[in-house]
């Protein structure tokens, strides 16, 4: 099964074809989503250096995480949004380029460790989460360096 008639569809709702002919429009909401994306990896930075007892070696790994989750899942829901957006705005672009489905997979894969890490500091499982919170760095670095090779290539 193709997924290209979903790209294609994508690329013909208003949202995908105002911001394929609007270059400023386009350059805001890659900005949007840039800034959300250096908030979301501060955000897991600080979790995950916390739960490596590398930061905030006074602190609660389980509570730091849990304050912090907010800003970590709006963050999320604005990369998830914007990265749809910038999708729509050139729809084969993305279909053709073979990177794109790797990125995908290693951000799923990210968020499914970061949920892990999560999981693992309320169950006070530490060593757990120390394994989890190095996997979700590779991870997430991972993401950043194939999302700028993706608007490269």
């Amino acid at each position: 099964m193709s997924l290209e008639p979903l790209f294609v569809w994508l690329g013909q709702t208003p949202p995908g074809v105002f911001l394929a002919k609007s270059t400023a429009s386009f350059a805001a909401t890659e900005t949007l989503h840039l800034i959300s994306l250096a908030v979301l990896a501060g955000t897991v930075l600080i979790i995950d250096l916390t739960a490596l007892r590398a930061i905030f070696k006074q602190a609660s790994p389980a509570e730091v995480e849990r304050s912090l989750r907010p800003v970590l899942l709006g963050a999320l829901a604005v990369i998830a949004v914007s990265g749809v957006l910038l999708v729509a705005a050139g729809p084969l672009k993305y279909y053709t380029n073979a990177i794109f489905p790797v990125k995908l997979a290693t951000l799923l894969v990210a968020v499914l460790v970061q949920a892990g890490v999560h999981v693992a500091l309320e169950k006070r499982r530490e060593g757990l989460a120390k394994g989890l919170a190095v996997a979700s760095l590779v991870l997430w670095l991972s993401v950043i360096i194939l999302g700028r090779w993706l608007g490269l290539i």
